[in-house]
């Protein structure tokens, strides 16, 4: 996977999660409280190690120890642990874009509904349900810099594609 791809995915994410870190006060959920940049929800902080395991990728220490704890530490945990917080963010930005062929937007939805969450099987359902969740990612996506304005009208293209195939 490529480092640059994965910085970008995950910046977009924290844009859409907590403001680019600004907002780390995330609503409570089944799954606990999310926490961090990203707002990782605990339950998927618990089971993250296994999903890691099972696609043979390593399992970085510092998520196998916070994996074990209960969803208020993990959230703690996440919210001012910063290099924890980014650590475990790359490993399930890896599990979502592995699993989704590295289509960036698939992997947003995922990231917001959930691991397991069945995406929508065409682009314009999924940039039109759940809150805009996946526009705000692809707006939110390549912002930084005129290499990621390249980047964003690729995958806006291959959004549109993918949405003429259906």
């Amino acid at each position: 996977m490529d480092d640059v791809l994965l910085k970008k995915f995950l910046d977009a994410i924290a844009q859409n999660e907590s403001s680019g870190g600004k907002n780390l006060k995330h609503d409570k959920t089944s799954m606990g409280t999310p926490g961090g940049y990203w707002g990782m929800k605990p339950a998927e902080v618990q089971t993250l190690p296994q999903r890691l395991k099972n696609r043979n990728m390593e399992v970085p220490p510092n998520l196998q120890d916070l994996s074990k704890q209960d969803y208020e530490a993990i959230t703690q945990q996440l919210n001012t642990n910063r290099d924890v917080d980014k650590e475990v963010a790359g490993s399930l930005a890896k599990v979502l874009l592995q699993d989704e062929n590295e289509n960036l937007p698939r992997a947003a939805y995922k990231w917001h509904r959930g691991p397991s969450a069945k995406v929508p099987e065409n682009s314009k359902d999924m940039l039109q349900k759940h809150d805009q969740y996946v526009q705000k990612f692809v707006d939110n996506f390549g912002k930084p810099s005129d290499e990621d304005e390249r980047q964003l009208a690729l995958l806006k293209v291959m959004l549109r594609n993918q949405s003429a195939q259906k």
